[in-house]
């Protein structure tokens, strides 16, 4: 069970017995990218989301999240093995997404204070590198399509694994006889300042992020972003920035998906695209 450690008006969600001592910090360069806070319409709850890059040469735990105006903070997940009680692990050169599809934040209780267009420290603890100060941007749930839709599908049941529309993930959405087939390119550039470029050439298909969740509308959607098989993130546009990959041989991975987050088929194929890059 994760415990809980409350201190002043910040929550803090510790995993597993206790704070290791923070040992081999060359070996563990962590930073934390895109941070996000949304915030949910009643005010009450809100899920925290980021993309943290290990970029150092041993593995390393998330061991706490700290955010000032919360009472109650948790970590969740639809893998509930992603979510141990000793925390996510980050291996050497990878990147941990904390998305609605994989591990996030649950911040409960708010105190008023996390509003959005408001700038929120964070402060992420790990097993090597320490502690990490962060700072989010606290988004309305209206501006961050499917956010309000999760909150409510999978938290209150009160289960890391809940959520009505998981099951469809996975599952292919055949385009029906006499419908346009979408399709997908992807080209993938260097951002001169920092970080990649993806850019999503689509034909027949309409990126749709208010219907997120919604029933399927064949021809109209969202993305799904995959780096070497793992998830990084869900796409709502043509353009997405990724402000690291790790090093050596990568291959990133776009398919195309349906309101209802299946993926769009042809003759039993799955409509996606891929590009490989090495990084440096």
């Amino acid at each position: 069970m994760n415990r809980l450690v409350l201190i002043g008006v910040a929550a803090v969600v510790t995993l597993g017995v206790g704070l290791a001592l923070v040992t081999s910090l060359q070996s563990s360069r962590i930073t934390a990218h895109d941070a996000r806070i949304v915030v949910a319409t009643d005010g009450e709850s809100a899920l925290a989301y980021m993309l943290v890059h290990n970029a150092g040469t041993a593995s390393d735990r998330l061991l706490s999240v700290a955010v000032p105006g919360a009472s109650s903070i948790s970590l969740h997940s639809h893998d509930e093995a992603a979510v141990s009680d000793a925390g996510p692990v980050i291996d050497a050169g990878s990147i941990l997404s904390l998305t609605p599809e994989g591990v996030h934040v649950l911040l409960e209780g708010l105190d008023g204070s996390i509003a959005p267009g408001a700038t929120v420290p964070m402060s992420l603890t790990f097993e090597r590198a320490g502690e990490i100060a962060v700072e989010a941007t606290a988004l309305a749930a209206a501006d961050a399509p499917g956010a309000e839709s999760h909150m409510h599908h999978q938290h209150t049941a009160g289960s890391a694994g809940g959520g009505e529309h998981l099951h469809a993930h996975d599952e292919l959405v055949e385009v029906p006889d006499g419908a346009e087939v979408p399709t997908v390119m992807v080209h993938l550039s260097p951002d001169p300042g920092g970080g990649w470029n993806l850019h999503l050439m689509t034909e027949h298909f309409t990126f749709a992020p208010e219907r997120v969740n919604g029933d399927h509308v064949v021809g109209e959607g969202h993305a799904h972003l995959y780096v070497d098989g793992n998830k990084l993130a869900r796409l709502y546009g043509p353009w997405f920035h990724i402000p690291a990959l790790p090093s050596g041989d990568r291959t990133l991975s776009v398919s195309l998906n349906a309101n209802d987050h299946r993926t769009y088929g042809h003759n039993g194929q799955p409509v996606e695209a891929a590009v490989s890059v090495t990084v440096e």
